[in-house]
């Protein structure tokens, strides 16, 4: 949950705040959510499972969040627009994680 402090000792929650006209914060990434399962989505069952049970792991997905926010915060009118670059980040830092644990016989 992200919250924000307010006037006071108050606070409130930004997650259900609009971010745009038209989408919350949670609801923007769900979008990149979309997006990266939609990326990596492939005709080749072993690669395609493989992909997606990485993706699934989760994660607290911090590098599409900050891309979401900071363009909000350069005063970006359409959080839809960062929806591809925001997944792109997460992807390189997905197949980085892959990498090193490849490359450190972690799997």
């Amino acid at each position: 949950m992200t919250t924000a402090k307010t006037s006071g000792t108050r606070q409130r929650d930004m997650t259900d705040k609009p971010i745009s006209q038209e989408l919350t914060l949670e609801q923007a990434m769900e979008l990149v959510e979309d997006t990266l399962c939609n990326v990596v989505t492939t005709d080749v069952t072993v690669l395609n499972d493989a992909s997606l049970h990485i993706l699934s792991a989760g994660g607290k997905r911090i590098r599409p969040r900050l891309a979401i926010l900071s363009y909000l915060a350069c005063s970006g009118p359409d959080v839809n627009v960062v929806i591809n670059p925001a997944a792109a980040l997460e992807l390189v830092h997905t197949a980085s994680v892959v990498h090193d644990d490849i490359n450190d016989h972690g799997i």
